[in-house]
C-alpha cells in the first residue's frame, strides 16, 4: 500500500526542557519517501529533536511543517494519523501478547471504543510478516527477548500505517541478522510506500544501507546535512564523536565500513576497488614452520609495510578464521595461504557478500578445520558461498 506521502520541515528550530535547552538553529527538510539518518554521540539530543518533531514536547522557538501546515496546533488524533514512532524502549509492564501490543497501532483508525475489525487484524498481521515476528503473535510480550521487543514495536508503528516514520535507535538491541531485516525494512517501506522515514542510529555505517541522506549533531547544532557518502567521512566523524576512524570503501565503493585506526595498526591502507586478497588464518602447526605465513595475491602487499600491517593486525585481533573473501569488490576464490584476521574483516565481508566459510586447505594441519559462521550470516542476507572442500 502506498500511503499519502509527506513532507516534512524544520525552521530554525530549538528544542529542549524547561529552563535547559539542548538544541539550536537546526533546520532541514525530509522530502516524501526520503530516509534521513541522524547521527550523534550520546546526550546530543536526538531523542529529544524527535519528540520535537511529535509534539510530545513543545518547540522552544521555531516551527516544524508537514506539507507547508505548522504542526503546532495539532490534536493528539491528527498527529497519530500522520507520525509513527519507535521508541527507544517501551510498550508497558502489562502481560500482553506480542499481536495485542501491535494491534494497538490501529487506535487512531478505530473509535476509542471499538474493537479491533477484520481490517485491522489484516493489517496488524501484515506489520508482523513485515518484521518476520507473526510466530511471536500468541506469544506473552513480556516473555520475548528485548530485540524481539523491538521489532514488535517497529511493527505496531506498521501498524498504525503513517505517513512520516520516526525510528530512535531501531536497531540498538537487535542480533546482526534482524539488523538488516529492519534497515532493509525501512529501506522498503520509503520506496514501496512512499514513507517519510526519519531514523538515529549509533553506527555510521548503516546509513550507507538505507538512507538518502545523513544528518549529524554536534554541540547542539546541525553540524552536516548531506548524502551518506559526502557526510560519512573521517573529519565528520572525528568532529562528532572525537574518535578517529577510518572509513573504507567496499563492494565496488556501494557500501563503507567504518572502523577505528587504532585497530589497522601503523601503515594501513585501504585497498582499491577490484583489487582481491585471499586470507586464510590456522591453528598453530608442531613444527619448525612459523606461525604465520602471509601471501598477498596484490603485490603491493607482499613484504614492506603492507604484510608488517597484517602481522601488526594479528598481534592486535589475530583470530583463528578461515576465511575465503570478497574484500573490496575482489572475486570471491578459497585461499591457500595463511594471514592473520581480524574479526571486523570477517563481519564486513560477510555483510558485503563475502564468505566466511569451514574451508580446510591441504596445508591445514590433519584433524583441524578453519571454523566460520558463513552458513549463518551469509544465509541471513543470501549471499553465501561456502566453497571449503578438502
Amino acid at each position: 500500500m502506498v500511503v499519502n506521502a509527506a513532507r516534512l520541515s524544520l525552521e530554525d528550530l530549538s528544542y529542549g526542557y524547561p529552563g535547559r535547552a539542548v538544541g539550536r538553529h537546526i533546520g532541514f527538510t525530509v522530502g516524501a519517501g526520503e530516509v534521513l539518518c541522524v547521527l550523534g554521540r550520546n546526550g546530543e539530543g536526538k531523542s529529544t529533536l524527535f519528540k520535537t518533531i511529535l509534539g510530545l514536547l513543545p518547540p522552544r522557538a521555531g516551527a516544524v511543517r508537514v506539507d507547508g501546515e505548522p504542526t503546532a496546533d495539532w490534536s493528539p488524533h491528527r498527529r497519530a494519523l500522520t507520525f509513527g514512532y519507535v521508541p527507544q524502549s517501551g510498550g508497558g509492564a502489562f502481560p500482553f501478547t506480542v499481536v495485542e501490543l501491535v494491534l494497538m497501532g490501529r487506535t487512531a483508525h478505530r473509535g476509542p471504543f471499538a474493537a479491533p475489525s477484520a481490517a485491522d487484524r489484516e493489517v496488524a498481521d501484515g506489520a508482523m510478516a513485515t518484521m518476520g515476528i507473526e510466530h511471536l503473535a500468541q506469544r506473552e510480550w513480556l516473555r520475548v527477548s528485548g530485540g524481539e521487543r523491538q521489532l514488535a514495536l517497529i511493527a505496531r508503528a506498521l501498524a498504525q500505517q503513517p505517513r512520516i516514520l520516526a525510528l530512535d535507535e531501531p536497531t540498538s538491541s537487535l542480533d546482526f541478522g534482524n539488523q538488516l531485516r529492519v534497515l532493509n525494512a525501512v529501506r522498503s517501506l520509503a520506496r514501496e510506500r512512499g514513507l517519510t522515514v526519519l531514523l538515529s542510529t549509533h553506527h555510521p555505517q548503516q546509513a550507507f544501507a538505507c538512507a538518502d541522506r545523513v544528518a549529524v549533531l554536534a554541540g547542539g547544532e546541525l553540524l552536516r546535512i548531506g548524502p551518506p557518502a559526502e557526510v560519512v567521512t573521517t573529519e565528520t566523524l572525528r568532529a562528532c564523536y572525537a574518535v578517529d576512524v577510518a572509513v573504507l570503501p567496499v563492494a565496488q565503493g556501494s557500501y563503507r565500513v567504518c572502523v577505528p585506526r587504532s585497530y589497522l595498526g601503523s601503515g594501513a591502507s585501504p585497498t582499491a576497488p577490484g583489487r582481491s586478497i585471499h586470507y586464510s588464518s590456522f591453528p598453530r602447526k608442531r613444527n619448525s614452520e612459523p606461525e604465520h605465513q602471509a601471501v598477498a595475491l596484490d603485490p603491493r602487499f607482499r613484504g614492506g609495510d603492507g604484510q608488517r600491517w597484517y602481522y601488526s593486525a594479528a598481534r592486535r585481533l589475530g583470530s583463528s578464521v578461515s576465511i575465503s573473501a570478497r574484500i573490496f569488490g575482489g572475486d570471491i576464490g578459497r585461499s591457500r595461504r595463511r594471514i592473520p584476521v581480524a574479526p571486523w574483516i570477517a563481519l564486513a565481508t560477510a555483510a558485503i557478500g563475502g564468505t566466511i566459510g569451514t574451508s580446510p586447505t591441504p596445508r591445514t594441519p590433519k584433524g583441524c578445520r578453519g571454523f566460520g559462521t558463513s552458513t549463518m550470516i551469509g544465509s541471513i542476507i543470501g549471499k553465501s558461498d561456502a566453497t571449503g572442500t578438502r
